[in-house]
């Protein structure tokens, strides 16, 4: 409640009032999902405590929103002893803090309104009010959230897919050659049907991983870890299917 009212209230109002949550490192991606168990394996940026604060170190690396956000949730190992799942912890670092700074703002393909970018952490001080949650548990928080981030992620590639078929389907129809539309040509009319029921695929799949997060008793990791790959990847597909009907 103290957090929410320092870093959060002053600026609920503001568009520009963006969150960013730091967890990839150029080293530690995939390492910090599985999670490795190996206790050199995951992030390497660091969390010493020292007097009333905690002193950060290292580099976050792609973050979403990074180069806009007002406020951070940073991750990083404060017992590197253990493996992350026992020694991390996470921190609430407001932009302005001193030795916080953004490096390389990546040029994307896809996505371009939602930035992403490196963080710099240079003997960042953060008070231990801002401890995020217990010493040494952030994976908890962690696996909680990223349960709904996974279908979310999915709903996000649905979008532009349902879009890429709808203007791939509405030139079929009124595009001649042979003397018929496209569409009636069988080649075009199977690819766009494979189109849709991928769509469809997309769909139900997400929807049962948000369903299955907010019920966790019927909660499928198996489902939890393709979705986000085959939706992604059934976006790409969508869309250049879309490009070759055109």
């Amino acid at each position: 409640e103290d957090q929410i009212q320092r870093h959060l209230i002053p600026w609920r109002d503001d568009p520009r009032g963006m969150i960013a949550l730091a967890f990839t490192e150029p080293v530690a991606g995939s390492d910090n999902l599985l999670p490795c168990l190996d206790v050199k394996a995951g992030m390497k940026t660091t969390a010493v405590p020292e007097g009333d604060h905690y002193v950060l170190n290292g580099m976050k690396h792609f973050i979403s929103n990074a180069y806009c956000a007002r406020l951070y949730l940073i991750f990083a190992r404060s017992d590197l002893t253990k493996p992350i799942t026992e020694g991390a912890s996470l921190f609430l670092v407001p932009r302005d803090t001193p030795g916080l700074s953004i490096g390389r703002v990546d040029d994307k393909v896809g996505q371009r309104l939602a930035d992403n970018a490196e963080i710099i952490l240079e003997n960042v001080r953060v008070p231990k009010e801002d401890l995020v949650g217990e010493w040494n548990k952030a994976m908890v928080s962690r696996e909680r959230s990223v349960r709904h981030s996974h279908a979310f992620e999915g709903a996000t590639c649905v979008g532009p897919a349902q879009r890429a078929f709808e203007m791939a389907l509405d030139w079929a129809k009124t595009r001649i050659q042979g003397a018929k539309p496209i569409i009636q040509h069988p080649n075009i009319a199977i690819r766009l049907g494979e189109m849709w029921a991928a769509i469809q695929a997309c769909r139900l799949m997400y929807s049962r991983v948000a369903w299955s997060a907010d019920n966790f008793q019927y909660f499928d990791t198996r489902l939890f870890n393709v979705v986000n790959p085959f939706c992604a990847e059934s976006l790409m597909k969508i869309t250049l299917d879309a490009m070759q009907i055109f």
